[in-house]
């Protein structure tokens, strides 16, 4: 019984949403920015030619078999508005397995936390690669977290995860999140809050927990192999898709963070105030402030775009 509040808030959330997709496919029922390609690469395999591939495409082609069979198991017609609607089928997935991390790893999780996250909802609408990658990312990162770790849990977390690289590459980065939590996780006991002594604490618990470690470690020198034998990390389109730094993501990440975690900074101002430590929180409550002030001129100067 627990459940059906949670249940009832996914069923509002997705029947809320679902007019705002329905009016997006009416309004913009056309290939939009990339999905000219990865519409037409769909399109491609739904006739058979799955020796064809786009140059233009930097993505890996697990979005496509997956567009291929949703639509051979469902019985849909070849159409833009068929293939974002198995983003949107996706978006209810990630809703389930949010449903998951509540049950097990923070009952404090509201079920619609992750489908409602403004990085993710505008690609319930469109075709591109961000959803599912987010869905087996995050289910990779749940088998990693939330159940004692084990041989098993890291390799189902592999197997998810290097299943996400199908859709883009760089979870590779995110999969090496999962298993440094893991690590941390096995650790934390042994923690002193010496930074050098802590460092020094989870990598020998790394290599004593080689077990869990070497499936993630089979992943990272299969995309080390990878990358290698590709020439790069895109698949295509490679003048177009170099490496740079790129500084003023930084800014935005930190933007991002900052603005959508401002609860618990303010929480931890107030909760300390008239404290000897009240002055700490409220310098890390400003400190973003005045980092505003260099990020228009490093936009201006280090904001890289492609053509």
């Amino acid at each position: 019984m627990d459940t059906v509040p949670d249940v009832a808030l996914a069923a509002i959330g997705v029947s809320t949403f679902k007019p705002y997709f329905d009016q997006a496919n009416e309004l913009v029922n056309y290939t939009f920015i990339d999905e000219i390609f990865h519409v037409n690469q769909v399109k491609e395999y739904w006739n058979g030619n799955f020796d064809s591939w786009d140059s233009k495409i930097t993505t890996p082609p697990g979005l496509y078999y997956l567009a291929y069979w949703w639509l051979k198991l469902t019985g849909l017609e070849f159409s833009i508005a068929n293939l974002r609607l198995l983003n949107l089928f996706g978006g209810v997935l990630l809703i389930i397995t949010t449903l998951v991390v509540k049950k097990r790893y923070n009952p404090g999780l509201s079920a619609l936390s992750l489908f409602s996250s403004p990085l993710l909802t505008i690609y319930y609408t469109l075709f591109y690669t961000d959803i599912w990658s987010t869905i087996l990312i995050v289910q990779s990162f749940v088998a990693a977290v939330s159940v004692r770790p084990t041989l098993t849990s890291a390799t189902l977390s592999c197997l998810l995860g290097s299943i996400s690289l199908l859709f883009r590459q760089t979870n590779i980065v995110w999969l090496a999140f999962a298993l440094a939590v893991i690590v941390d996780k096995l650790a934390k006991n042994n923690y002193r809050d010496i930074a050098q002594y802590d460092v020094a604490v989870f990598l020998r618990k790394a290599f004593a927990s080689w077990k869990i470690v070497i499936p993630y470690a089979m992943v990272l020198i299969a995309f080390i192999n990878f990358v290698i034998s590709n020439g790069g990390i895109t698949m295509g389109d490679k003048d177009n898709h170099v490496i740079v730094p790129h500084l003023a993501q930084v800014f935005y990440c930190f933007t991002f963070i900052t603005s959508f975690s401002a609860p618990l900074w303010l929480k931890g101002l107030f909760s300390k105030l008239g404290t000897p430590d009240s002055c700490y929180s409220q310098f890390t409550t400003i400190l973003p402030i005045p980092c505003t002030g260099f990020s228009p001129e490093t936009i201006r100067r280090y904001c890289s775009s492609h053509s």
